[in-house]
């Protein structure tokens, strides 16, 4: 829902042209690609958990960020360029921990068809439902500007919380499956600290 709306967000509300919003998917994919790199190196020496966490976290930092971030300021392009490229970064460490993940730790080999079914009629059903609730989102809330706490409530901060909820929920569920390395989250920063520290 966050992603697809972002460009319509950009054009209706901080101004900007559509060759500018054009860029910045540019620097999404940079972001990823360069991203994918490391994550894959990082997954397959200390599992899947250890990156597909902290890129949730990292994904959760964008929607308050797009929130909190004044639009109008001078340097405010500077903050989408930063905000599109951290989540090329960790759009592509979330694909890729939750993927590994599902195929190591969540799909049983047995019954791998059956899961696989489920799993992509699943995609699909929310991959169809999100553009269309996020759109009904802001079909209903277009005249609808509210001031809480500083902050302007519109359509578009709705669309903002939600993904920010269900982020938060992928973080928590994500953290109750097993591992499927030697490594848990905790232990892979543990231990790179003490690697950084000698």
């Amino acid at each position: 829902m966050l992603v697809l709306f972002l460009p319509l967000y950009l054009r209706e509300e901080a101004g900007l042209l559509s060759a500018t919003i054009v860029r910045l998917d540019i620097v999404a994919m940079v972001g990823g690609a360069l991203a994918s790199l490391v994550w894959g190196w990082l997954s397959d020496r200390v599992g899947s958990r250890p990156v597909l966490m902290p890129a949730i976290f990292l994904l959760l930092v964008l929607p308050l960020g797009w929130l909190l971030l004044p639009l109008q300021i001078p340097y405010a392009l500077g903050g989408f360029i930063v905000f599109y490229f951290i989540f090329g970064v960790a759009n592509n460490g979330v694909l890729i921990g939750a993927q590994r993940l599902f195929f190591n730790r969540v799909s049983p080999p047995e019954k791998s068809t059956a899961y696989m079914a489920i799993y992509y009629a699943w995609m699909g059903v929310t991959g169809g439902i999100a553009p269309l609730l996020a759109g009904g989102i802001l079909s209903v809330a277009t005249d609808w500007r509210v001031r809480v706490i500083g902050l302007t409530v519109d359509g578009y901060t709705i669309i903002f919380g939600t993904a920010l909820l269900f982020l938060a929920l992928g973080h928590f569920f994500y953290g109750r499956v097993l591992p499927d390395g030697s490594h848990t989250t905790r232990s892979a920063v543990r231990s790179l600290m003490n690697r950084m520290g000698h």
